[in-house]
């Protein structure tokens, strides 16, 4: 679950924008673009927005907004665990069963090519996913905490 500290900057019948204020935790994380972009501003359309505290949503509010139905560590096995798990195998594979009759340099370097590219196949797989997960990500309002 991901937490932040935010403003209510703008609201329309369509979508409310948030001024994300604690970045700090943003800097570093890479899916930062899906949740952390334009200095903080985040417009979130309002079907995929829910206020369970019925918390008042006007100009300049300050009210913790939730990302509530996403795992870290799932996001971070996916992203990491099938790329490495991904890349062994290919290796494995190429090695001891496509390239077994090559010389030993050319078996080694040939198993890396295919593992490299199993990787970079299964990376797209993932990237693609990624823009269908983004879409249907859902914020929760509450009251904030700062």
């Amino acid at each position: 679950m991901i937490d932040e500290t935010a403003v209510v900057r703008s609201y329309s019948e369509r979508s409310i924008e948030f001024q994300i204020l604690t970045s700090g935790a943003c800097d570093a994380c890479e899916i930062r673009e899906h949740c952390y972009r334009n200095d903080g501003l985040l417009s979130v359309p309002r079907d995929r927005l829910s206020n369970p505290y019925h918390v008042d949503m006007v100009s300049g509010m300050r009210i913790g907004l939730r990302i509530a139905n996403t795992s870290m560590l799932g996001v971070t096995g996916i992203v990491y665990g099938i790329p490495l798990a991904v890349f062994i195998i290919g290796l494995f594979v190429g090695y001891e069963m496509i390239f077994t009759r090559s010389t030993e340099i050319l078996r080694a370097l040939s198993s890396f090519v295919l593992a490299i590219s199993a990787t970079f196949g299964v990376g797209f797989v993932i990237s693609r996913f990624d823009g269908k997960v983004a879409a249907n990500l859902r914020y929760d309002v509450h009251p904030s905490d700062a």
